[in-house]
């Protein structure tokens, strides 16, 4: 009997020290629970019934020099996705799919890029009334889906502006790369080309933050208060363009229906007055959601309509370029201005011919007549004089051959062909004094864009001084209304004498107001311009008309360059475009027109 009473008081230690020792397990866990994991747990729940929405900042506005406004913004909706929530639903990415909101491929996509299951992931940007209105209507059955405003971009002027501004869009991985994931994440809006894109980080301000209670289905509660407090985004600042609308819009309808650039420069500081590119596109495009078959319509348009021929456009500048010539010869003191030759109309270099322009003969022509009539003779000799090396040492002095660093990020070079390019390109001693004579007269291997053009006058106008052209005046801080003035970058050309300057603007003021000027159709009464036509030669269609200059001509305050793609004669197409930007120009301007 003592035995079986031992024997049982030991199945009960063993039974009381199992029990102690689980209670022992229980309690230690609940204490890692409750105690050590505390925050993780508390975090986790908190993130299942508080929900964290993101509110996008408005984008700063865009004005002109005068304050008119340019872009503004107008709400939209985006919709998005919390993985976590619609993960446990079936009726959610049915709903998508079947309402053809979005393809099947896209959500999953999406959901499994994302490392944050609690956080809402972008789905659809700028829905439509009718879909929020369908999103609403179904909101009781689809946990997890919100949907909240986003900035869309609006043009109120009526102006095109489109090379100039850009657009905006849904951010890549290789952007965020470049942003910063600091302050970038998917989904977010940011600007795609343009001042949209080269300001950013100026105009997309900084994000806010609200919080929300939501249900065990993920349904909103209420407006949620602790001690995470709601975070109010903060407007982009905004820009103050140097364009001056008025005179944009007038040089848009000036190319309306046609191909071409007009630059329009302010001489004094390289600011732009109106840079346009035609043909073009309207801005609004991109402040919907577009289809894949409307947006390969406009990318692969024949026309080219998203180039801007101001900045990317590479043309051979035809007798415009002349203005090289006849700097380098006199400033190397190659010629006088009493040089003189003979045009009959043609030149023979060995058994090659070259015509003067439509075969004209000019006879005997001094350099200033040779400007003013634009002899291609005259000129083809004169590079010969010249040579290539020195030729394009000043073709490079006037900054051709590389970048301006435009304040938007499209831009191209153009071509300078030196002796080092013409030996890689066509071998050594495999080009001829031909390939010279045509460079001569800009023809050849030289590739310019419109804005080096009218940098080019610019330079000439103030006689030796550059000015970095750019396309911000200022910035504004929206709470402040503080301004911060755009630095003006400048350059001077010394290495050219101001005899030689004075010299080349008698020459291009007889371009528009001699007796026999190619580009009499810019004159204007009262106002005195000095410029330069040309008739680029394409062997892909028509000839390319040039004109480029300044004025007035003793103290310039405007330089421009005008491009007519397959236009023609430079003096019959671009000069009388020239002319009636000029007064209107200087009408709108008339304090300025009277001081010069």
């Amino acid at each position: 009997m003592d035995e079986v009473r031992v024997k049982l008081n030991r199945n009960k230690l063993i039974f009381a020290l199992f029990i102690s020792i689980l209670f022992i397990i229980l309690i230690c866990k609940f204490f890692s629970l409750q105690i050590l994991s505390n925050e993780i747990y508390l975090s986790r729940s908190e993130q299942n019934r508080i929900r964290e929405v993101l509110v996008e900042p408005a984008r700063g506005l865009i004005y002109d020099r005068n304050g008119n406004l340019i872009v503004d913004n107008r709400p939209a909706f985006s919709v998005s996705l919390i993985p976590y929530e619609v993960s446990r639903s079936k009726n959610v990415i049915p709903f998508f799919v079947k309402n053809k909101f979005v393809k099947l491929g896209i959500i999953e996509e999406k959901i499994k890029n994302t490392g944050m299951v609690f956080n809402p992931v972008k789905l659809i940007g700028q829905i439509d009334f009718v879909g929020l209105s369908m999103l609403e209507e179904n909101k009781l059955d689809l946990p997890g889906v919100v949907y909240q405003t986003e900035p869309k971009r609006y043009y109120p002027s009526g102006v095109r502006v489109s090379h100039i501004l850009g657009y905006i869009g849904e951010i890549n991985e290789k952007e965020i790369a470049s942003l910063g994931e600091d302050h970038y994440q998917p989904g977010d809006i940011v600007g795609k080309m343009g001042i949209e894109k080269e300001y950013e980080k100026i105009l997309h301000g900084n994000k806010g933050y609200k919080y929300i209670q939501v249900d065990a289905l993920g349904r909103e509660i209420e407006s949620f208060i602790s001690e995470r407090q709601n975070i109010q985004p903060v407007q982009g600042k905004n820009i103050y363009l140097t364009i001056d609308l008025p005179l944009q819009k007038y040089c848009e309808e000036l190319l309306e229906g046609g191909k071409g650039s007009i630059v329009v420069l302010n001489a004094k500081n390289g600011e732009i007055l109106a840079l346009v590119s035609k043909p073009d596109y309207d801005p609004n495009f991109f402040s919907r959601n577009f289809t894949v078959e409307e947006w390969k319509k406009l990318s692969e348009d024949t026309s080219h309509v998203l180039i801007n021929r101001a900045t990317v456009g590479e043309y051979p500048p035809g007798s415009a370029f002349k203005l090289i010539s006849a700097i380098a010869a006199l400033n190397e003191n190659i010629i006088t201005t009493d040089w003189t030759c003979t045009c009959p109309g043609y030149f023979r270099l060995g058994r090659r011919i070259f015509s003067c322009f439509r075969n004209t003969a000019h006879e005997k022509l001094d350099l200033l007549q040779a400007l003013e009539r634009s002899c291609n003779v005259y000129f083809y000799q004169l590079g010969l004089e010249i040579g290539i090396d020195v030729w394009a040492k000043y073709a490079e002095l006037f900054k051709f051959g590389e970048i301006s660093e435009i304040d938007i990020s499209e831009e191209k070079a153009g071509n300078i062909p030196t002796r080092e390019y013409m030996d890689r390109i066509y071998e050594e001693e495999g080009w001829t004094d031909g390939n010279l004579v045509n460079m001569a007269i800009g023809q050849g291997d030289i590739l310019v864009t419109p804005l080096q053009m009218a940098a080019f006058a610019m330079t000439i106008g103030n006689e030796g001084i550059y000015y970095k052209p750019h396309l911000a005046k200022f910035i504004e801080d929206n709470e402040t209304k503080n301004r911060s003035l755009i630095e003006v970058k400048s350059d001077t050309i010394s290495e050219v004498s101001e005899y030689v300057f004075k010299i080349i603007k008698d020459g291009m003021y007889r371009v528009v107001n001699g007796e026999k000027g190619t580009g009499r159709a810019a004159k204007i009464p009262g106002i005195n311009i000095g410029g330069k036509t040309g008739t680029a030669q394409n062997p892909h269609g028509e000839d390319h008309g040039w004109f480029i200059g300044f004025a007035p001509v003793d103290n310039p305050v405007i330089a421009f360059s005008i491009l007519v793609e397959n236009g023609g004669i430079g003096g019959a197409v671009a000069a009388p475009i020239a002319r009636k930007f000029l007064t209107k120009y200087f009408r709108d301007n008339v304090i300025i027109a009277k001081k010069n």
